[in-house]
């Protein structure tokens, strides 16, 4: 159990990274009030899901 536990964090993360990329991406040229809110949300489950 403590196995798929690890497994899962790690899956999260990169899946977590892939999303910022493309979030990042997708704010390229834009001016910071303008970028999406959704890439603070992820850095603060990327932050939650590394303390488990």
């Amino acid at each position: 159990m403590e196995e798929n536990r690890f497994w899962l964090k790690d899956e999260g993360v990169k899946i977590i990274h892939q999303l910022m990329g493309l979030v990042q991406w997708s704010d390229m040229g834009r001016c910071d009030e303008h970028k999406t809110p959704i890439l603070k949300k992820l850095i603060e489950l990327e932050q939650r899901l590394k303390k488990l």
